[in-house]
């Protein structure tokens, strides 16, 4: 029948046989050691509970290139039945199939058999198989309905070059298996296929500094460091949650990739239970989501200032949340949470922020008292009129109510007409406040100028009437710079403008023929009564008055400025105050006065910003003074133009922006410029100073502005002149 010599394929399993001991040798457990054997590999193979065998034959077919194991081979009872086996095609070298559970008739000369634990998928996590056997799986073939299969050359999304760049495909082709393993016992060829094990309960990762388990995933996640727009380093505590569906963690390996070793380490926590930790999440943590989150708040960091940073906390936080949870679901990953738990900015920051903090915190709880005082008051006297409703009839209801209706309407028409003639007082006392001041100004000029005029006039008191004619022969000592029709101030204008042919056309009104003594042209004049005889500081405040100013604001700021300075002191009589304020409507000039003197009046904002002509009508204005302080040999300090600008120029002002930065270069003038929300910045860095560049107000800062700038002006009273003076810190008022 064809037989061969030597070892054969066939067995004899347990009974009685007729063999003819000639030709044949027959080795049992009993005599195996007599011919070299092992008696227990003659016995009969018995594979384990939980177990199975991996099989490798020693005779067969050779595997083609590229194979690993041989394909199933049907019909040969369990590799049982050796002759079948090779008549069937059977391959030489490692199996497929595996053999189960149970008692095996197998020729040890044919098959060996290795056995390996079950493997066994608990609740709460999948398994992924890998499949190094198997069909090839064509590109022409989709995986799913709505996901292609990672082809071979495709970049895959980690930098695990062994395991991400498998397919997704069907059971019984190479790849990805795109079905998991449930929770269950499987009989798993571990030689031809590994399973990746991925838990299906949600996990948390914390970005913090706090100590952690070594097992920890988010153990070697830290606090993370970025640096916003204005250069500040700023740390983000952070948590994140994230979840593996169990259909979704085949193409979360696939895509990903899973670290190669073991599938699960079991590991003991701090509070001393055993805990089992998954490869696989270790490996999507550090190579795909901390590059996700941290590019995220990178990005975020450098496109805005530390401080709003930290102010835009929630808006940053669901910003986040949604960019993590996008870039997750494409790696079929779910975001269950995002949290920022805390931003840490430099102290100096922190510092400005709780004070911050700590003022509107005290702004909302005195509107909540006000609000509640209000309530109580509401509830107090609906319930006096509940009570009164109780005890009196319909009737006497009705008349009492007409009678509340009658007098709350009187109680409010009387309000109205008290509140108009306050309005009409007011306007009165400030027109009589300010004939005074204009009716003494010109007193101090006469005295100074001719003291006969004075005592002529005095001795008549004609005052009211010299004043009246010197607005009608010289209407321009009343107006302002340039012509406009702003009311200017009368004191400055006088010390400016009054020159002694004045005084004799107003002595020759009043009293025609009276001779009026002068000054010889060489004598000095003596100081106005009144004023100190320091030196003087003459500031200009050139302010945009177009409608882009936050005019309100600005008119609180000066109001406050005024507030600054104690009346009949050093500074409030030496310190000279000039206002010019522009826009394309009018241009206004208030002349310099003290400001013991000085009565801030309520701007109006109108136009566009003429800043070029309001420059040049400042330096005429500021040359003026300094003539005539020459002239009559008073001593100033070096003047201050101030401009605060809302705004973009809609006029040429780069010739003026030229003129006002010889003047600063001649050291005859310190310029300051402060830019308020919404101004041109660019232009104003070519209109600044270079050594002085333009600064920003931060939101409606004003108050806090002004006052910094009495705070600077008093420091400069303070000193002597010539003294070099330090810049006070802008911190309250500029924008970061």
């Amino acid at each position: 029948n064809g037989g061969q010599k030597g070892k054969q394929l066939a067995i004899l399993t347990a009974g009685d046989y007729k063999i003819n001991t000639n030709f044949f040798t027959v080795i049992t457990t009993a005599n195996a050691r007599k011919h070299n054997e092992k008696p227990e590999k003659l016995k009969v193979y018995k594979i384990d509970k939980d177990k199975i065998g991996i099989l490798t034959t020693t005779v067969g077919k050779t595997l083609s290139e590229g194979q690993i194991a041989g394909p199933i081979i049907k019909g040969h009872d369990n590799y049982q039945n050796a002759q079948k086996f090779l008549k069937s095609g059977g391959y030489k070298g490692l199996q497929e199939e595996v053999l189960q559970e149970g008692d095996w008739n197998l020729n040890p000369w044919f098959v060996e058999v290795e056995q390996v634990p079950l493997t066994i998928i608990e609740q709460e996590e999948v398994g992924v198989v890998i499949s190094f056997v198997g069909k090839e799986y064509g590109d022409q073939e989709p995986v799913s309905d709505d996901q292609e299969p990672v082809s071979d050359d495709q970049e895959p999304v980690s930098d695990d070059q062994e395991q991400s760049l498998y397919q997704l495909v069907p059971k019984g082709y190479k790849g990805v298996q795109k079905e998991p393993l449930t929770a269950g016992k499987y009989p798993i060829n571990t030689r031809i296929k590994t399973v990746k094990l991925v838990p299906t309960t949600q996990i948390i990762l914390n970005w913090s500094d706090e100590e952690k388990h070594p097992s920890n995933y988010d153990y070697e996640l830290k606090k993370m460091k970025v640096t916003s727009f204005d250069g500040y380093e700023i740390y983000v505590q952070f948590t994140q949650i994230i979840r593996i569906a169990a259909h979704n963690a085949p193409k979360m390996i696939c895509l990903v990739g899973s670290s190669t070793g073991e599938n699960k380490i079991y590991v003991t926590d701090d509070s001393g239970k055993v805990v089992k930790k998954y490869p696989a999440i270790k490996n999507l943590v550090a190579r795909v989501l901390t590059k996700i989150v941290s590019s995220h708040f990178l990005k975020a960091a450098t496109g805005t200032t530390a401080m709003e940073f930290q102010a835009t906390r929630d808006g940053l936080e669901k910003a986040a949340k949604a960019y993590i949870e996008q870039s997750l679901k494409d790696i079929s990953v779910e975001g269950c949470g995002t949290v920022i738990d805390t931003i840490d900015l430099p102290p100096e920051l922190d510092e400005y922020r709780q004070r911050l903090e700590q003022q509107k915190q005290e702004a909302e709880e005195a509107e909540a008292k006000a609000t509640a005082e209000k309530k109580r008051q509401e509830l107090a006297e609906a319930e006096q009129r509940r009570k009164r409703t109780e005890l009196v009839g319909d009737a006497e209801i009705r008349f009492e109510v007409a009678q509340i209706e009658a007098k709350g309407k009187l109680q409010k028409e009387q309000l109205r007409l008290d509140t108009y003639q306050k309005r009409l007082d007011i306007e009165a006392s400030q027109k009589e406040r300010i004939s005074l001041i204009e009716i003494n100004a010109l007193k101090e000029q006469i005295a100074a100028l001719s003291p006969e005029l004075y005592a002529q006039i005095e001795t008549q008191g004609k005052w009211a009437e010299a004043m009246a004619q010197m607005k009608i022969d010289y209407p321009q000592i009343m107006m302002t710079g340039g012509g406009n029709s702003s009311s200017g101030d009368p004191t400055s204008n006088y010390f400016q403008l009054l020159q002694l042919d004045h005084l004799e056309t107003l002595r020759n009104r009043l009293n025609q023929g009276t001779p009026i003594a002068s000054f010889p042209p060489n004598q000095e004049q003596k100081s106005l009564p009144g004023h100190s005889t320091k030196y003087k500081i003459p500031v200009v405040l050139l302010l945009d008055t177009s409608s882009s100013m936050f005019i309100d604001s600005l008119n609180a700021g000066i109001t406050a400025f005024k507030e600054e300075f104690e009346p009949n002191t050093n500074i409030s009589q030496n310190l000279e105050l000039a206002i010019v304020t522009c826009n394309s409507h009018r241009e206004t000039f208030q002349g310099f006065v003290n400001m013991d003197n000085f009565i801030p009046v309520t701007l109006e904002a109108e136009g566009e910003t003429t800043i070029g002509k309001g420059i040049d009508s400042a330096l005429n204005n500021i040359e003026s003074y300094q003539d005539y302080c020459q002239k009559n040999n008073f001593q100033y300090r070096k003047p201050l133009l101030f401009l605060i600008i809302g705004g973009s120029p809609t006029d040429d002002w780069k010739n003026s922006a030229e003129r006002v930065r010889q003047v600063v270069e001649a050291n005859k003038l310190n310029f300051f410029v402060v830019g308020v929300k919404g101004a041109d910045m660019t232009s104003l860095r070519q209109i600044a100073p270079p050594k002085t560049p333009p600064k920003t107000l931060d939101n409606f800062k004003f108050r806090e502005l002004f006052q910094w700038l009495a705070d600077y002006l008093k420091k400069v009273s303070s000193s002597e002149k010539g003294t070099r003076i330090r810049p006070l810190p802008t911190t309250e008022w500029e924008a970061s």
